[in-house]
């Protein structure tokens, strides 16, 4: 997999896909899951390539890493190109809806590792709309 420096500034955070070696700054907070279930906190967004590479090696125990907004929306991604959209947060309260939109599982697969790369800076950023507007099918699978 190409390793490729994906980081925005300001003046970037509102719409296209960030120019790398910009300077990174974000209006509301993010956290990753690394395959091992660590947490990490506000990461550079360089470092989103290096955890989707982290699924190049097979780990049935371990099988997802993910991107989760404090807004509580999330998106994980297990192996090649299949993507899951969901709020884990209003699925756990058995909740369907949040702020008008359905927070059970959505999916998506074939997304390449530049689109999975678009839209984790789309959620990191709190750009929720715009995820939304992709064409996700109901469900896990």
């Amino acid at each position: 997999m190409e390793r490729k420096a994906v980081v925005a500034d300001d003046a970037r955070l509102h719409g296209s896909i960030p120019r790398p070696g910009a300077a990174f700054s974000c209006f509301m907070s993010f956290f990753i899951t690394h395959r091992d279930e660590s947490n990490e906190d506000d990461p550079p967004l360089e470092r989103l390539w290096d955890l989707l590479a982290e699924l190049a090696i097979k780990d049935d125990e371990h099988p997802e890493v993910s991107l989760e907004h404090e807004s509580g929306w999330s998106l994980d991604v297990y192996g090649p190109g299949y993507i899951i959209w969901y709020n884990p947060e209003a699925v756990v309260e058995g909740k369907t809806m949040v702020g008008g939109k359905y927070a059970d599982g959505r999916h998506m697969r074939g997304v390449s590792d530049d689109k999975i790369i678009e839209l984790w800076t789309k959620l990191a950023r709190g750009d929720i709309d715009s995820i939304e507007a992709e064409p996700w099918k109901l469900g896990y699978r």
